[in-house]
């Protein structure tokens, strides 16, 4: 009897120390991935403000920029995929 008792209360501390665990790599987790989310977003805005220089500087006309943010946005698309 005492066997149970002791491999059920090493269970308990088992699982209680794997739910710690999870919690904490959670917590820094998800902060870690908004952190990154908001960069990511700031990053993809930044295309559109530039486009106002970058356009006069290069020539481009406003379709011609389209095009190339399009490109840009489907090879951001293409290597996200992989993250999912």
């Amino acid at each position: 009897m005492t066997e149970i008792s002791y491999a059920g209360a090493a269970a308990d501390d088992d699982a209680a120390l794997h739910r710690g665990a999870i919690a904490k790599t959670s917590r820094r987790l998800i902060l870690f991935l908004m952190l990154m989310f908001g960069l990511n977003t700031i990053d993809r805005m930044n295309i559109s403000f530039a486009a106002r220089r970058m356009n006069h500087d290069l020539g481009l006309s406003p379709a011609q920029y389209g095009f190339a943010a399009g490109l840009f946005f489907i090879a951001y698309l293409v290597c996200e995929i992989p993250s999912i």
